[in-house]
């Protein structure tokens, strides 16, 4: 049995070019259109730390049945998906939008983890053996396109974390946590920033030796980490300076959250040398960029740094602007 494709080499040729996943799912999706009549196809794929999967391209399928449908981990669909073996069915407990006579899914994954899934049915005829031979094809170029885009964000994602503390680093803290400032503002709503910096920090080092300090900066990580919500962003600027986001939060809130890392950073053994010079900042509503908060917090760390011991400083937007130790 022979399989010919119309555009296959050149569907294979973009998956390795500098085209974008949605661009490759788009080519893929019109190669199935011109290779194989049908009367409606989506292409579901997991959303990202969550247990459901949601369309992410398809033909022939309205707009709320596409908004509203989704496939959880617990769907009797999902179980028998997982043992990643394609469907070909014509029991309709299987339906997605429309009557059919003919249904064919298809798993996407790697190493038995389910990635998501491709369904195509029929209204009136059955598939034929070379179109299904060809849907087996254009499957597996589906399943490779779907793991080349699940490792490229995982780089992407690695990229964007500090390797001791697994924080976003000065550049990813900056662009995620601007992007949240940009939409909260927006709309108005609140949110503050701190900066921690360790007053001498290069002496404490040099005392305790450097060796320690990745250790140090993990533990400290990890503290930040337990005290904050899962919306907050926490980064690490240099070795010596932390910074948070707080979308929604003022800066009653943000300096609650700023006394319980404090203290719990001064009940560390390892941490208790430590001199913590912290700085909290508000939008509160200020048409300001990004930008402006970062430097009034920064302002306010550095201010803090002026005495030998742990301190926190808040900017006052008075009159004077001036900065209150709290």
């Amino acid at each position: 049995m022979e399989i010919g494709f119309k555009h296959l080499d050149e569907l294979c040729q973009s998956t390795w070019c500098k085209n974008t996943f949605e661009e490759c799912l788009h080519n893929l999706v019109n190669e199935i259109e011109e290779e194989i009549p049908f009367q409606s196809m989506g292409i579901y794929l997991k959303q990202k730390n969550e247990k459901y999967y949601q369309i992410k391209i398809h033909r022939h399928l309205s707009h709320t049945f596409v908004k509203d449908h989704i496939v959880n981990d617990d769907n009797f669909l999902f179980n028998e998906l997982k043992e990643c073996l394609t469907i070909q069915t014509t029991d309709k407990k299987y339906q997605f939008e429309h009557d059919f006579t003919e249904l064919l899914i298809y798993p996407i994954s790697y190493h038995k983890m389910l990635n998501g899934f491709f369904f195509i049915d029929r209204s009136t005829f059955s598939f034929s053996p070379v179109e299904i031979a060809k849907l087996n094809v254009l499957s597996s170029l589906l399943n490779l396109l779907v793991h080349i885009n699940n490792q490229q964000e995982l780089i992407e994602k690695l990229n964007e974390l500090d390797s001791v503390t697994t924080l976003y680093n000065h550049r990813a803290f900056v662009k995620h946590s601007s992007h949240f400032f940009d939409h909260m503002n927006r709309y108005n709503h609140n949110t503050s920033l701190t900066i921690l910096k360790f007053n001498k920090f290069d002496e404490i080092s040099q005392v305790i030796g450097n060796h320690k300090i990745p250790q140090m900066l993990k533990e400290i990580a990890d503290i930040i980490k337990d005290c904050i919500r899962q919306t907050d962003i926490a980064g690490i600027l240099y070795p010596d300076t932390f910074a948070i986001f707080f979308p929604e939060v003022g800066q009653g809130i943000a300096h609650k959250i700023v006394i319980r890392i404090k203290d719990s950073i001064m009940q560390s053994p390892r941490l208790n040398l430590l001199q913590q010079c912290w700085g909290i900042a508000d939008s509160d509503q200020e048409k300001i960029t990004f930008e402006d908060l970062l430097n009034r917090t920064e302002e306010c760390a550095f201010y803090a740094m002026r005495d030998n011991h742990s301190k926190i400083v808040v900017y006052d937007k008075g009159e004077k602007d001036e900065r209150q130790d709290i």
